[in-house]
Order: structure tokens, then C-alpha cells, then sequence
């Protein structure tokens, strides 16, 4: 029996529809001039090449079909309504980190990750309104998706917009056909685990 916040979770995932075209690739052009996708209430943030869940509209910058862009750009390409958000092993490149850091310059108390998660709620913010849901999974080793904790909503102020509903639950119904796959391609064999968010504010 699944737990009754992801109850209504795949409840919203059955009733809501994309009204928009996802079958479309934007170009670099057309992301640059700030075109809105309206009428979006499924994405999927860093899903890769193509989204992990079939209806879910996917933001990578490396998207085959979806959004081709910046997750932490994601507010140019989406207006703010009510949505459902998945992230699935979110993860950054080392060299896209230099390159954010080299941009926002570090206090002292920060670290990169905390820095690059707090901007990235900061967009997730600006797309979202109160009782939007974020699913998140990950393994407890990915050092983004362990970050994403009550203790740390001091270190990462945007976090502070959710509420953690399920902290390391198990997998979902959702994700029985999925298969999760590391950086480097190999697959990932058990140990996923999922942070269900539901935004307050």
C-alpha cells in the first residue's frame, strides 16, 4: 500500500495534462527570446536526452525532445502555475560547476552544492505555486539528492517554500517500468529512493 501524499500524487499525474506540443524541440534561437510554454503542468527536470516518465515534459541541456536548456533557466521557458515537478538523479556536470561558480562567487559559509541547489529552488519557485508537488529520487550517495533535508532549509533559503513529505521513501508505482542509469551509462541496480516535496507558500 503506497503512501497516501504519493496516492494523490499519482492521482495528479493521471488527471493532468500538457495542453503544449512536447513532442517539439526548441531551438537554442527560440529558448534565447524567452517563448513561454503555456499550458504545462507535467516536467521533468534533467531528464536526459528524452523524459524518463513518457508525459512529462523534459528540461535538459542535453534534451533530444523537451526544452534544450538550463535547468536553473528553467523560469524563461515556463510560466508559473500549479505542476507537478520530477527530478530523477539530479546531477551536474564538474565543468558546468566551475563555469556557475566562476558567476556567483562563494561566501564563506557556502558550499558549491548547497549554492547550485538554492538557485535551482530559486527557479523551481519562480514555475511553481502553492501545492505544486516535487518528486525527487536519487541514491542516498547522490550528493545533491542527500542535500535535500530538513536540517539543511538554514543553508539552502528556498527550500524553505516545502514542505518534505516523504524523506528516503521507497520507490513509487510510478517508476515500475523505469530504468535509472549513472553518468557514465551503467545502470543503477536497487537503492533508488525518493523525496516527495509539496510547496506552502
Amino acid at each position: 500500500m503506497e503512501n497516501n501524499q504519493i496516492q494523490k500524487f499519482l492521482k495528479l499525474v493521471d488527471e493532468l495534462e500538457n495542453q503544449s506540443d512536447i513532442e517539439l524541440l526548441l531551438a537554442d534561437d527560440l529558448i534565447k527570446q524567452a517563448k513561454y510554454l503555456a499550458g504545462i503542468n507535467k516536467i521533468e527536470l534533467m531528464g536526459g536526452d528524452y523524459p524518463t516518465i513518457e508525459d512529462f515534459l523534459n528540461v535538459d541541456i542535453e534534451a533530444k525532445r523537451g526544452i534544450k536548456g538550463s535547468v536553473l533557466k528553467v523560469s524563461k521557458y515556463i510560466p508559473n502555475s500549479k505542476k507537478l515537478i520530477i527530478m530523477n538523479n539530479p546531477y551536474f556536470k564538474k565543468e558546468f560547476v566551475h563555469q556557475f561558480l566562476k558567476q556567483y562567487p562563494l561566501n564563506i559559509e557556502e558550499t558549491p552544492d548547497f549554492l547550485i541547489l538554492d538557485y535551482l529552488f530559486k527557479e523551481i519557485n519562480k514555475i511553481s505555486e502553492k501545492d505544486t508537488y516535487l518528486l525527487i529520487s536519487g541514491t542516498p550517495s547522490n550528493k545533491f539528492f542527500n542535500k535535500i533535508k530538513e536540517e539543511n532549509k538554514a543553508i539552502i533559503n528556498e527550500l524553505n517554500c516545502w514542505d518534505i513529505m516523504i524523506y528516503r521513501g521507497k520507490l513509487p508505482s510510478f517508476y515500475k517500468d523505469t530504468e535509472f542509469y549513472r553518468t557514465n551509462g551503467k545502470s543503477i541496480k536497487g537503492n533508488m529512493k525518493i523525496n516527495l516535496l509539496k510547496k506552502t507558500q
